[in-house]
């Protein structure tokens, strides 16, 4: 799902409208555009039209699905042009179910899945995770080992540790956005953090307060802030295990191997200081780095 909220370190960048475009052209399986009485007005929409239309002239009509609030003309779109409309009260969830519905008529899986409302839906915050590698093929191999891990009750944990800029990032990003078209697979609690803009050499900032402050409020854990980052560790592990909970934490090298001799700081928050038959997951993305690795139950790819 691109939306810019989700990806604010990696749209701020000059030529952005470029960059948009080659997103929209190339790596966009279906483009949901939401037209209103403004939609003509504002200058990012109208980039993004642009795009749109250039995908219509290519004839790739079928990755666009126009949405209505009402009849505002849109130049380039007909009455022969099929559209749905949405400007008559419907909720977010029969919108989500539509576009949904469309996307899995374009992927030849309609029919295969239950609908966004057919179970309650899970809590999503990923929006402090970076959108990945522009480009991305294969890994079906480290795709299905994240399926597999998802679905073993005996896998509380899963650590993917290989160089720096080999996509281990992107695969998780892909990986995330095949959970959420099977409707999460049971998440009940999906939260997302990176730790990447705290560096990754010598200089990195070994921190992890704004990361305990944000976990702590969103799974709503009570805590003394005074306590030890031991303690504030057991206690997230603990809300995440209460919950069928996917945990993922992205480049922890900073606080995985901090500068000085500070212990590392996987130990603190890995579920395994869970019950065994816990229902939480934690994945984390580290570029490779001598050091002590995290304890059982741990997968490495």
């Amino acid at each position: 799902m691109l939306y810019d909220r989700y990806h604010e370190a990696e749209f701020g960048r000059p030529n952005l409208g470029t960059y948009l475009s080659d997103l929209y052209h190339r790596q966009s399986e279906l483009i949901a555009v939401f037209l209103c009485a403004d939609y003509n007005a504002k200058e990012w929409c109208g980039l993004e039209w642009r795009a749109l239309l250039d995908l219509i002239k290519q004839r790739q009509d079928a990755a666009i699905m126009p949405l209505r609030f009402d009849n505002t003309e849109v130049p380039g779109l007909f009455s022969i042009d099929g559209h749905v409309w949405i400007g008559d009260g419907r909720s977010p969830a029969e919108v989500a179910d539509l576009i949904l519905e469309r996307w899995r008529i374009n992927t030849g899986q309609s029919g295969t899945k239950p609908t966004a409302t057919a179970a309650a839906q899970p809590r999503i915050d990923l929006t402090k995770l970076p959108f990945g590698a522009a480009d991305f093929l294969g890994r079906q191999t480290e795709l299905q080992l994240l399926d597999d891990a998802w679905s073993d009750p005996g896998t509380c944990a899963l650590e993917l540790t290989a160089p720096g800029g080999v996509s281990k990032t992107a695969l998780v990003k892909r990986w995330l956005d095949r959970l959420r078209a099977a409707d999460w697979r049971g998440a009940e609690l999906v939260f997302g953090w990176s730790f990447f803009s705290q560096g990754t050499g010598d200089d990195r900032q070994a921190s992890d307060d704004g990361f305990f402050s944000s976990a702590f409020d969103w799974f709503e854990v009570a805590h003394d802030p005074a306590s030890s980052p031991w303690d504030k560790g057991k206690l997230l592990a603990q809300a995440v295990a209460a919950h069928r909970t996917l945990l993922v934490l992205d480049g922890v090298e900073p606080l995985q191997y901090p500068p000085g001799p500070m212990a590392p700081w996987s130990a603190r928050i890995s579920p395994t200081s869970a019950p065994p038959t816990a229902p939480g997951c934690c994945t984390g993305c580290a570029s490779s780095a001598p050091g002590p690795r995290p304890s059982p139950r741990t997968i490495r790819s």
